[in-house]
């Protein structure tokens, strides 16, 4: 049956597509071995060579991973479409994030190109990267912030970010924070051609079939024995500890640089109209950290609440992501935000 699973897997004369899914082995949310697989089997979730139309370029960054290629016409590796001067942007807005930040939408149609004429006192720079985690949100925020004379800083976390924090590969090889006496260590560098990584660092599974039965008893409800057998509850408990530190460090660094800085929360489609353990995490630190958070599913559900329609209505089919209507309710409400937090102060 081991035998005949690996056929199924791996041959490419007799791999059978439905046993051909890293799902079926291992946790998107928890598992390495699951984006070297993903990367193995060359499935949707590889990393897209091609750039498509209105978005930026990738390339590989030696210490984030990925990120916007630098060129002449955008020498701080925006998200941008406009030639600009580095040293002419004054006091900006920093936006950081993943794709809810970058986004699949069209140039004129990401939320911060969106938020950038709703606070014309402040240039708005895009400085997100789709497929990041909460670690390079941050890593990309020390490289980018004291670039900049006195910014605002927006850190937008998307609540799956928290799952991507522990892996060391996910698009691609990735940085890994990890906590040495109390203080952040990137490691997992340098960052190299992914084939390269994989070959170096090969998928662990000793046994598909097992892994196979142990994935669906997970499913059927054995979730909490078949995670100890499996060690994902450590794993578990190691995104709690490092995310929260991550989070730390966020303000200590704002605190001792004399930045404003905020976090934007945001959701998958399917996290809009639940609660799960990554709201309550990231809120319940963010209140016990002191740090302002302008919440994208509140904000949206109170607007439903008093428009009607759905929460699908704001989001595209196509990619999974807000859509336009979706970056302008939120862009507006962010605005407001900001603008009720600088009254306040």
């Amino acid at each position: 049956m081991e035998i005949f699973l690996r056929v199924a897997i791996f041959s490419q004369t007799f791999g059978i597509a439905k046993l051909q899914q890293p799902r079926h082995y291992a946790d998107a949310w928890l598992d390495d071995d699951f984006y070297k697989l993903d990367y193995i089997l060359e499935d949707s979730r590889r990393v897209n060579t091609q750039t498509e139309p209105g978005q930026v370029e990738y390339a590989m960054h030696a210490r984030l991973g990925w990120a916007p290629k630098v060129t002449e016409e955008n020498p701080l590796g925006i998200v941008t479409d406009q030639p600009y001067e580095a040293h002419e942007l004054g006091s900006p807005i920093l936006f950081f994030g993943d794709s809810y930040v970058d986004g699949p939408e069209p140039m004129p149609n990401k939320l911060p190109q969106l938020l950038a004429p709703l606070v014309p006192e402040r240039r708005v720079l895009n400085y997100g990267v789709s497929g990041y985690g909460v670690d390079q949100i941050y890593l990309r925020f020390l490289d980018a912030f004291e670039q900049h004379d006195n910014p605002i800083v927006l850190i937008g976390i998307q609540d799956r970010d928290l799952d991507r924090t522990i892996l060391t590969i996910r698009n691609r090889q990735k940085p890994l924070l990890s906590i040495e006496n109390g203080e952040l260590v990137v490691g997992n560098l340098p960052i190299r051609d992914t084939a390269e990584f994989v070959e170096d660092n090969p998928v662990e599974i000793n046994s598909y079939l097992l892994r196979f039965v142990l994935i669906r008893l997970r499913m059927l409800g054995a979730e909490a024995l078949v995670d100890r057998m499996l060690g994902y509850d450590q794993r578990q408990e190691l995104k709690l500890q490092l995310n929260r530190r991550i989070l730390e460090a966020l303000k200590e660094r704002a605190v001792a640089s004399g930045i404003q800085l905020y976090v934007v929360l945001f959701y998958v489609e399917n996290d809009m109209y639940e609660v799960d353990w990554r709201e309550v995490f990231l809120k319940d630190t963010l209140n016990d950290l002191g740090i302002q958070y302008f919440d994208t599913k509140t904000h949206l559900l109170n607007l439903l609440a008093l428009k009607g329609g759905e929460v699908g209505d704001y989001w595209s089919d196509e990619h999974g992501h807000p859509n336009r209507d979706g970056n302008r309710v939120f862009a507006r409400g962010i605005a407001d935000w900001l603008e009720e937090i600088e009254a306040a102060r």
